[in-house]
């Protein structure tokens, strides 16, 4: 128990060191946002810690905060809303966490992560919910990045795992699917 609480501490000094400009320490910034992330999907409490950390990244960074970071931002806040108990907290923390990855988008339309990050949200929510048109125009943008196999801004390992969860998600046509496995086979 001790040692999660150093965990956490070690994390918040990790998220609360000033930004710097370099290219490196975004790299590292975001290779542990991602990690904390997908660990924090079944993980109350690491939701939590997550959201306060980017909370302090914006807060730092004001209005020069890259749209991948808002995204994250707003991914978890969704994920606050998907361990709340209250209904009208889930739907209040699932919409305000979807508008602040809208704003994202906004700001970089064609940034595969940011879309999939959406895209993964919303393909887990009911249809009566009313995101079906976000989700397909995600599904698109994210298959027509995936076939273009720029690596550049996402390395294939991430990309990988995209195209997995697109096939596995069963929102694409078998064509689709074909061309998807093809790039698995590259």
């Amino acid at each position: 128990m001790l040692s999660r609480w150093y965990f956490y501490n070690f994390l918040f000094f990790l998220f609360s060191i000033t930004v710097s400009d370099s290219l490196a320490t975004e790299t590292n910034e975001l290779e542990l946002i991602r990690k904390s992330f997908y660990s924090a999907v079944e993980d109350e409490k690491e939701t939590e810690v997550l959201f306060s950390q980017l909370k302090v990244i914006l807060d730092k960074q004001k209005n020069n905060a890259a749209p991948i970071i808002i995204a994250y931002y707003g991914a978890t806040e969704t994920l606050l809303g998907k361990h709340a108990l209250n209904p009208y907290k889930k739907w209040n923390k699932l919409k305000s966490g979807l508008e602040k990855i809208a704003a994202a988008i906004e700001q970089s339309p064609k940034d595969l992560e940011i879309r999939f990050l959406r895209f993964s949200i919303l393909h887990h929510l009911p249809s009566f919910l009313g995101f079906s048109d976000e989700r397909n125009e995600d599904k698109g943008v994210i298959y027509n990045l995936l076939l273009q196999k720029n690596y550049s801004a996402l390395e294939f390992k991430i990309q990988k795992g995209i195209i997995e969860f697109m096939i596995e998600s069963e929102r694409l046509s078998k064509s689709q699917n074909a061309r998807l496995r093809k790039l698995l086979d590259e």
